[in-house]
């Protein structure tokens, strides 16, 4: 267990509050039941984002009923009168903070007990990472196929699928705070992936990424998820961006860069590279006969089982869509592929 060396808090929990006037207690009550932890060193800062509900006076009624103020180092609470959305309500919560380490928690989601024990001292080993872990859905089997997917995300893998979804799920993630001073918080306004450019800003500065396979939050699935909001073309040119910017620019021009897929996803990720991009796609790869062969915007369609020697692969396939057979095509090429080396996931 760590301890205070200075009157400062060693862990400041990071809440944006919108609308959660039916979660928010639980998300209180599991800060207070945290286990193997000195909650003298803890402290809660909440920003309220213009919510419409009573979220405001439910916080205020569990604060006092947990008695937290009495119970951790400290508690911070704010709120704005105009929607700045949940970067800025991040934002306003961590410059009330004083603690070494963030943990970011959502008001509508539950701690597990072992999450500060678990995250905390990586946290604090490992300063120029974003240490997430695995999550549990509320209700059950909501997102099945999305919490299975998470699940089998390891630290050892998380590069190859950063560019496929938000690698780590922003309400089990903490850092140590140099880590947020690095990248200068989150982006900010309505509608944005704040959590998602948060990841791309923080490998940008050259950030490392650990996920704990272990379930540390309870993640509810309801119709007022603010990610909902975001539309599938808008997240997809935000990856594809960052894939050219953190991996393709790195590439050697020699080595002939492939997308994976010669259907609709390989064709979205196509139209979303910029010019520069598109112009170093060599050709598709994929498994259709029909498809074999042909030309798709002027580039060559080939049979994936072609590939040897130096190459670089964009993967447009769904996973867990084909009852296994594009993993194991994957895998029958692993002697010229290795993801996160060179083979990286886009859909």
């Amino acid at each position: 267990m760590w301890q205070m060396a200075t009157d400062l808090p060693v862990v400041s929990i990071i809440v944006p509050l919108h609308n959660a006037e039916k979660y928010v207690r639980a998300a209180v009550r599991s800060i207070i039941d945290q286990k193997d932890v000195d909650l003298r060193t803890v402290e809660l800062c909440v920003h309220d984002d213009a919510s419409r509900d009573d979220s405001m006076r439910a916080l205020l009624a569990a604060i006092d009923e947990y008695d937290v103020r009495g119970t951790l180092h400290g508690v911070a609470v704010s709120r704005s009168d105009v929607q700045g959305g949940c970067g800025a309500a991040r934002n306003r919560a961590v410059a009330a903070s004083s603690g070494r380490v963030l943990v970011f928690a959502d008001s509508d989601d539950v701690m597990h007990p072992h999450r500060l024990a678990n995250q905390v001292p990586l946290c604090l080993m490992h300063k120029n990472a974003l240490v997430g872990a695995n999550f549990e859905r509320d209700p059950i089997g909501s997102t099945p196929r999305y919490e299975s997917y998470h699940a089998r995300l390891t630290t050892e893998n998380l590069l190859a699928h950063a560019f496929r979804d938000c690698a780590l799920v922003m309400p089990t993630v903490a850092c140590h705070r140099a880590v947020l001073d690095k990248v200068g918080g989150f982006s900010e306004g309505d509608k944005v992936a704040e959590d998602l450019i948060l990841v791309y800003e923080h490998l940008k500065h050259g950030g490392r990424l650990i996920k704990i396979p272990r379930v540390l939050v309870t993640y509810r699935y309801h119709d007022g998820m603010c990610s909902l909001l975001l539309t599938r073309q808008y997240l997809l040119r935000i990856r594809v961006k960052a894939f050219e910017a953190l991996v393709l620019r790195f590439v050697e021009p020699s080595v002939p860069f492939l997308i994976w897929g010669a259907g609709r996803d390989g064709k979205n990720v196509f139209h979303a590279l910029s010019a520069e991009g598109q112009a170093r796609v060599l050709a598709f790869l994929d498994v259709d006969p029909r498809k074999i062969a042909n030309t798709l915007f002027g580039k060559p369609v080939r049979l994936f089982s072609s590939l040897s020697g130096a190459c670089f692969v964009g993967a447009c396939v769904s996973l867990d869509r084909t009852d296994g057979a594009f993993e194991r095509n994957v895998a029958s090429l692993s002697h010229c592929l290795v993801p996160g080396v060179n083979l990286f996931y886009l859909i």
